[in-house]
């Protein structure tokens, strides 16, 4: 899944929570698993601890699942595991796009190599 050390690479030492979902972990997996959710209004301390407000009751569960533990983080977490679906689905179509490309050459030298097949065989024909 999402390695704890990509979410400790990617986040800034100084920075608040805007600029760690604006300038960095832009995938949504590294969105969704190394950083609280926005709604959570989570205080950062550094790339991997966030303050949670106490006496507080979140509409979201992802908040309540936040660990600052880096082997835990969230990646147990609905948006952690939506990010990691949206990435894999990104991937699958550029893999889709190149296989689908590599048929369609297939495809037209497949096509060449019959018509010259076919030439050379109606030329033998006629000798």
């Amino acid at each position: 899944m999402v390695r704890p050390a990509l979410c400790i690479e990617s986040l800034p030492e100084n920075g608040s929570q805007t600029a760690c979902s604006v300038e960095h972990n832009d995938d949504g997996a590294g969105s969704g698993c190394c950083k609280p959710s926005n709604d959570c209004s989570f205080t950062y301390q550094n790339p991997t601890t966030w303050t949670k407000t106490k006496n507080v009751t979140y509409t979201n569960p992802d908040c309540d699942a936040w660990n600052n533990d880096s082997n835990i983080l969230c990646f147990d977490c609905k948006s952690c595991k939506a990010g990691l679906l949206q990435t894999l689905q990104t991937v699958w179509n550029k893999v889709y796009d190149v296989t689908l490309i590599i048929l369609i050459f297939l495809a037209i030298v497949s096509y060449v190599g019959y018509c010259a097949f076919m030439n050379n065989r109606r030329n033998m024909e006629m000798i």
